[in-house]
Order: C-alpha cells, then sequence, then structure tokens
C-alpha cells in the first residue's frame, strides 16, 4: 500500500479541523511526517479564532497571523497537505516553536516568493521573478505569491522577503490583499493613497474574492527607513514588527 495513500487517510480522519487525539491503531498507520514539508498559511486573527484555538499560530502583527501544514503528498496532480493543529503537533513529537522555525527557515525552498509585474500576469509577457532578477523591474503595480500559488499571500512574510521586495522597488510600497492566494504590491510613487485603496480592498472583497479565500480588509505599508509593514487602513496606524509572538 501507497504509505502517501495511507497518510492522507489518516490525517483527514484524525487530524483535520482539530479533533480528538488519534488512537493507537491510528498512530500505527501513520508513516514519518518528519521528512515532509512544511509550508505556511497567512490568515486573519479575528476572522479565524475559532480555527485557532486548537491550531498553533505565530502573530506577525497587524492582526494577521500564519499557521502551518504539513506537505502529505506533492505530485504533478496536485499537493495535499493538513493544518498543524495541536493533535498533528503531538504526534509529530514536536514544539510549535519548532515547527515555525523549520517552516521560515525551509520557506524559500519549499514554496519560493514570487514577485512579478501585474501587467505580465494579466496580459501576458515577461513573468520574471522579481526577487531573482531585480533589474527586470518596471513601473506599475506587481503581484507577490509563491511558486504553487497556494495560500502565496503567506510570502510577504518569508524571512527577508519585504526588505527584498523594497530593494527591487527602490522605495516604500503599499501592501493590497487581494486574497490569501496574493498580494498586490503598489509603489509609493504611484501616487495613490490608503483612502482609495481601502474602499478597492474593501469592494473586492464584497464582491470579487471568492468568501474563503478573503484574507483581510487591512491594507499594509512598509516603511523602508523603519524595516516595517504598519497597517494604513483609512488612516490607522497599528505597525507592528513580523513575527514577534509565537502561541
Amino acid at each position: 500500500t501507497d504509505p502517501d495513500m495511507i497518510a492522507m487517510d489518516v490525517a483527514q480522519q484524525a487530524f483535520d479541523a482539530g479533533r480528538t487525539a488519534p488512537s493507537a491503531d491510528t498512530l500505527e498507520q501513520l508513516p514519518d511526517l518528519s521528512d515532509k514539508r512544511l509550508a505556511l498559511r497567512l490568515l486573519e486573527a479575528s476572522r479565524n479564532r475559532e480555527f485557532l484555538k486548537d491550531t498553533p499560530y505565530m502573530e506577525v502583527g497587524n492582526g494577521l497571523v500564519l499557521v502551518c501544514d504539513v506537505r502529505i503528498q506533492e505530485s504533478s496532480d496536485g499537493c495535499f497537505s493538513t493544518v498543524v493543529n495541536n493533535n498533528l503537533l503531538k504526534v509529530m513529537g514536536r514544539d510549535n516553536q519548532d515547527v515555525f522555525r523549520q517552516a521560515l527557515k525551509e520557506a524559500w525552498d519549499t514554496d519560493r516568493p514570487v514577485l512579478s509585474s501585474m501587467e505580465a500576469k494579466l496580459f501576458g509577457g515577461d513573468e520574471t521573478n522579481l526577487l531573482d532578477h531585480p533589474e527586470h523591474s518596471a513601473s506599475g503595480m506587481y503581484i507577490l505569491t509563491n511558486t504553487s500559488g497556494i495560500h502565496g499571500a503567506a510570502a510577504l512574510f518569508y524571512p527577508d522577503v519585504q526588505q527584498r521586495i523594497s530593494e527591487v522597488l527602490g522605495e516604500d510600497y503599499y501592501a493590497l490583499p487581494s486574497s490569501t492566494e496574493e498580494f498586490i504590491i503598489v509603489p509609493q510613487s504611484m501616487g495613490m493613497g490608503p483612502k482609495e485603496f481601502t474602499a478597492m480592498v474593501r469592494d473586492a472583497n464584497r464582491s470579487v474574492v471568492e468568501p474563503g479565500q478573503v484574507l483581510c480588509d487591512s491594507v499594509l505599508k512598509y516603511d523602508r527607513d523603519a524595516g516595517m509593514l504598519h497597517d494604513v487602513t483609512v488612516g490607522r496606524e497599528l505597525g507592528s514588527r513580523a513575527a514577534e509572538r509565537m502561541c
């Protein structure tokens, strides 16, 4: 029997949505998860209170948190993963700080962050990853996601990504949550501000984005000198350094 298929069945039954601890028989069926990849997912804490009761998370400021997924099966047909909740954490024999440390350390290799021109993304053209080739950057808006496109908004909180974006653009920038899959990155020099961006994000979340893919209504701005993201939604300033506290 394919051990990955067993892992999929066991994980789905025992760990989905933070259910009770698995039985001894269930644990015997579960392959070693220590060699599986850990991926990151970004959520707004206030929208996910119930989910987070049973799920370790790491605060990254401005009301946002990261949770970890363990990727049990990856193939050309897709990716099966399950959240690292408290039950699974026990089964893995890990503590939450260790899990997040590994996920952040391996993030660039597990699901590489990708910054590309929005124009190229929408209308075709050069979709070079500007984080790897900043010399290809042009004026306009940009899309930040990850290689798989799965929970790609988390890429904004990979190590060094916020700073790298500012280096590519050469200035401060706004980060607009397009969905849980991506952020729209807008250079400050484009001239629009928090009021316009707040209206855009809220309108999109209510009319375009699927409910299950809404990240948040917040507009974030990266201050290059301070090295920080601030919440500037309709003038609010709730800046916080990323990854300050693990829960």
